[in-house]
C-alpha cells in the first residue's frame, strides 16, 4: 500500500535537529528498518514503526522554513 500521512506532530522544531517527530497515517511497516522518512531531503532517523504510526529522530538543517515530507516504504517483496 502506498504510504498516507495523515498528521505529523509537533509541526515544528530546532533546526539542529534532535525533535522526536510522530507521523500518523496508513500504509506504514511495522518494520522500521523497511521505513525512511526525511524532511526536504534531511534524513529523520526512525525510532519506531507500525502499520499506521512512525516516530522519527529530525537532523540538523541550515534553516527553519516549511518542508516537504517524504515517507518510504520498503519491503523484501517489493
Amino acid at each position: 500500500a502506498t504510504p498516507f500521512v495523515a498528521s505529523i506532530s509537533p509541526n515544528n522544531g530546532s533546526a539542529l535537529g534532535g525533535t522526536v517527530v510522530t507521523i500518523t497515517g496508513t500504509g506504514f511497516s511495522a518494520t522500521a528498518s523497511e521505513v525512511s522518512v526525511a524532511f526536504n531531503g534531511v534524513p529523520c532517523a526512525v525510532l519506531t514503526s507500525t502499520a499506521t504510526v512512525i516516530t522519527c529522530l529530525t537532523g540538523a538543517r541550515d534553516a527553519i522554513r516549511p518542508v516537504a515530507v517524504a515517507v518510504r516504504v520498503s519491503s523484501a517483496s517489493g
